[in-house]
């Protein structure tokens, strides 16, 4: 067992060195995409002319109560 104390200590280096590496690859930041940016658009529907423009690009949902709608878009 005396002539192995060479290998194993090695060996341990080799998993100390492993896991280091792992440790350093995984723990580089990650940078998250920038959130779409979100409109809401109010709409008086007790006017006679509904022509309606909103801010964004791409209709998501609307609500209407009280004679308003809203309209959220991105």
């Amino acid at each position: 067992m005396r002539g192995n104390g060479w290998l194993i200590t090695a060996l341990l280096g080799l998993l100390v060195l492993a896991v280091l590496g792992d440790i350093l690859i995984r723990s580089q930041s990650v940078h998250a995409q920038t959130p779409p940016t979100l409109y809401i658009d109010t709409v008086d529907t007790a006017t006679r002319d509904l022509k309606v423009s909103i801010r964004g690009s791409e209709f998501i949902a609307f609500s209407c109560a009280n004679g308003f709608c809203n309209i959220l878009s991105k």
